[in-house]
């Protein structure tokens, strides 16, 4: 299948699977262009994620009511135009859709997150990043575990570049998007996760433990 999304089409899996699924135009036979394996683990901390930032998410909905994003987990994200690609972060927020059970456009996900276990064998960090930059998603988080004690070590928060950066004559980039650290907590030297997007979010490292 050729990928709809240009920008997104330059990083395709090597592992393909095809999901027997309706997308959001009603099509089905969607392809899944990053699969991970099932870990137990790993949906831990994102449950523990998705609470922490929901609790942030409704102290920053206006008084006025309504809901202004909507923090998920296990759920789909739906690639380019036609939205028949998708991808599965652990954790998410978006703005409220039409339909519960249909996947999320990518142009409604404001964060995107997958957390990482240690050890977890070879890891190719840029091309998450590189499919949720091309795709438009504004936040990217990062979130690395450890085994010794078992806890949440790091999470770094990447915001999408907005244009390029001044490169040496006759150099471009490789991607035509990309992110750059915007925040990064350690559970050994800081007391929690504290940043401003894509709404105040406050969460100690006492909220994320087991």
């Amino acid at each position: 299948m050729v990928n709809p999304n240009p920008a997104v089409a330059q990083f395709e899996c090597s592992t393909e699977r095809t999901r027997e699924s309706q997308d959001i135009t009603g099509r089905s036979a969607g392809r899944a262009v990053r699969v991970r394996p099932d870990d137990t683990e790993r949906r831990r901390y994102a449950a523990a994620l998705r609470e922490a930032l929901h609790r942030c998410a409704d102290r920053s909905t206006p008084e006025s009511g309504g809901c202004r994003f909507v923090v998920a987990a296990g759920k789909t994200i739906a690639l380019g135009a036609e939205g028949s690609d998708f991808i599965d972060p652990d954790f998410l927020v978006h703005l409220p859709g039409d339909r519960r059970d249909a996947p999320v456009l990518d142009t409604d996900v404001q964060l995107a997150g997958e957390v990482i276990p240690f050890p977890d064998g070879p890891y190719d960090f840029e091309f998450a990043k590189a499919y949720y930059a091309c795709s438009g998603i504004p936040w990217y988080w990062e979130v690395l575990t450890e085994r010794t004690p078992a806890r949440i070590a790091t999470v770094r928060a990447y915001a999408l570049e907005i244009g390029h950066g001044v490169l040496a004559d006759g150099v471009s980039p490789v991607r035509p998007a990309n992110y750059l650290v915007a925040g990064e907590w350690h559970s050994s030297d800081t007391d929690g996760i504290a940043i401003g997007f894509p709404f105040p979010i406050e969460i100690s490292w006492a909220e994320l433990e087991f």
